[in-house]
């Protein structure tokens, strides 16, 4: 079941228009780059900063139709970790990653009401 979960998250991040946010460690959060995918005619864009993470991951969402996201974190093998996003201001949220061993993870990010699902691959450090 791992296998397969690992498989899909990574065919869904190899599909046409998926890119990720990579930040350098010179960059500021105001620096950030934008993942943009196309979905259903809207343009959907997720911020993921710092890229490498070390302590707190931010998350931003530039969608007004995404009322109530649902974040599911996966490791590069499958494996997946509870997590609790914080709303630190509207659309904009903060989870807290030192906990976790260093390598390379999985965000997906969900609405239920929109139908809205995107994954996003990041460096843990």
């Amino acid at each position: 079941m791992k296998k397969i979960i690992a498989h899909i998250l990574l065919l869904l991040l190899l599909l046409p228009g998926v890119a990720t946010a990579q930040l350098s460690d010179e960059e500021t959060p105001s620096d950030k780059q934008l993942s943009t995918v196309q979905s259903e005619g809207l343009t959907n864009q997720i911020e993921l900063y710092p890229n490498p993470v070390v302590t707190y991951l931010f998350v931003e969402i530039y969608n007004p139709d995404i009322k109530r996201p649902v974040f599911e974190l996966h490791n590069i093998i499958g494996n997946t970790f509870e997590i609790e996003a914080e709303e630190v201001a509207p659309y904009k949220y903060r989870i807290h990653m030192e906990t976790f061993r260093d390598g390379y993870y999985f965000l997906v990010v969900q609405d239920q009401a929109t139908n809205f699902n995107q994954a996003h691959k990041f460096l843990k450090r």
